[in-house]
Formats: C-alpha cells, sequence, structure tokens
C-alpha cells in the first residue's frame, strides 16, 4: 500500500535522510527552500523519495522474492516499478508541488540473481520524471565506465558531494555536488551526499577519495 501524505509528516519538511539499516546504503538529499519568508507562507512542498530500489523492476512478494505469474494473476503482489509510477502520478495529480528523488542504490546488489539493464533502468527512471538522484553504494559496483553510461542516459541531474571523482572525468563531468531545482514559485536547493568510504572505490584506478560529509555542505 502506498502511504497517504497524512501518514507521512516528512513531506512537509525540508529535508529528507535515509540512514544505514543492515546493507542499506546510506545517502542524504539535503533541501533548502531559498524563496523569500512571505512567498513561503503560502508554499506547500510535497517530498517523495525512493531508495535502495535495487533493480526491482517487476513485482515481489512479502518476502522480497520475484512474484510468480499466479500471485500476480490473484494480485498478491508488492512493488516493482508499475506501481511506483502509478503511485508517484497519483500524488502529482492530487498535490500542486512535488519533488520527486532518489536517493541511491537503483543498481541491484552484488549477488543478485538478476540480469541488470542499466540502460533499463535509466529509462524508468526517466519515465518516473526523477527531479534528481544521489549515487548510492551500488551504483560503483560495475564500474566507471557502466555508471558513466547509466548517469549520461538520465534526463535529471545526479548528485554526489562528499566524492572526488576529479581523477574519472567520465564521472566528475556528469555529476553535480548541489541544484537548484524551481518547483512552482520557489527555488529548491538540493545536496547529495553518499556512503562515505564506499568499499567499491578502492577497486577503482585511480581510487576514489571520500570528502567529510560535514566540509561538503559547507563548501
Amino acid at each position: 500500500a502506498v502511504p497517504s501524505y497524512e501518514e507521512c509528516p516528512w513531506n512537509r519538511r525540508l529535508f529528507t535522510q535515509v540512514r544505514r539499516v543492515g546493507g542499506c546504503a546510506l545517502a542524504l538529499l539535503a533541501l533548502t527552500l531559498l524563496g523569500s519568508t512571505a512567498a513561503q507562507a503560502d508554499y506547500t512542498l510535497t517530498i517523495l523519495h525512493t531508495n535502495d530500489f535495487h533493480y526491482r523492476i517487476g513485482p515481489i512478494d512479502s518476502l522480497d522474492n520475484d512474484c510468480p505469474s499466479d500471485k500476480v494473476a490473484a494480485e498478491d503482489c508488492i512493488g516493482g516499478s508499475a506501481r511506483l509510477l502509478t503511485a508517484i502520478s497519483a500524488i502529482r495529480a492530487r498535490d500542486e508541488n512535488v519533488v520527486l528523488l532518489d536517493a541511491g542504490d537503483q543498481f541491484p546488489v552484488r549477488d543478485a540473481q538478476v540480469a541488470f539493464d542499466p540502460s533499463l533502468a535509466a529509462s524508468l527512471m526517466n519515465a518516473m520524471g526523477y527531479d534528481a538522484m544521489v549515487l548510492g553504494n551500488h551504483e560503483f559496483d560495475e564500474g566507471p565506465e557502466v555508471l558513466a553510461d547509466f548517469i549520461g542516459s538520465l534526463d535529471f541531474p545526479v548528485l554526489v558531494a562528499n566524492a572526488d571523482l576529479s581523477e574519472h572525468p567520465q564521472l566528475d563531468s556528469r555529476t553535480h555536488r548541489s541544484i537548484i531545482l524551481e518547483i512552482g514559485a520557489e527555488k529548491i536547493g538540493v545536496i547529495g551526499l553518499t556512503l562515505p568510504g564506499n568499499h567499491e572505490w578502492r577497486g577503482y584506478d585511480p581510487r576514489i577519495e571520500g570528502i567529510d560529509a560535514a566540509d561538503a555542505l559547507r563548501d
């Protein structure tokens, strides 16, 4: 079931944060309203965010397994890109000012038994109309070239403020530390922080080095 606006009080805040739980990515998308105080009093922003989708583009059951056809027919499944798009579209039809963000890990986990197609993942995100995403730890699993192609296929900006990508120009040129979105009558500042000390960075040549999150926010 999709939570209602009233059940999600974080939709009314000007930030959304995903904390690390188990193997989940730690990513932060911090938002700042840049308009005037007078304008803010009459402005409502609905913040939608996803994280750790891990290429679950089809429906799953309650145990996070692919949903078999008999359960699909019985509508005894959850999740999947189609349901996600339906939920997003319903909220956009209801609310005037909506921002859709992803806090990382669109790529599957390493041991997932799935034929991953980065271009399909990008196409689905484009169809949903994301406004921005931050790179999660698993976006780096497939190496810089695959990640660069994925980012290049997206119709929206990709953020990472706390990783030094300067030695990998194919990534550095395609990412941003922060952006400003215009949502309705207001300008929204967005900063993206990814999982610090991602172990996948050690396999990159040259190695990607992290930047202190507090320093990245101040800069």
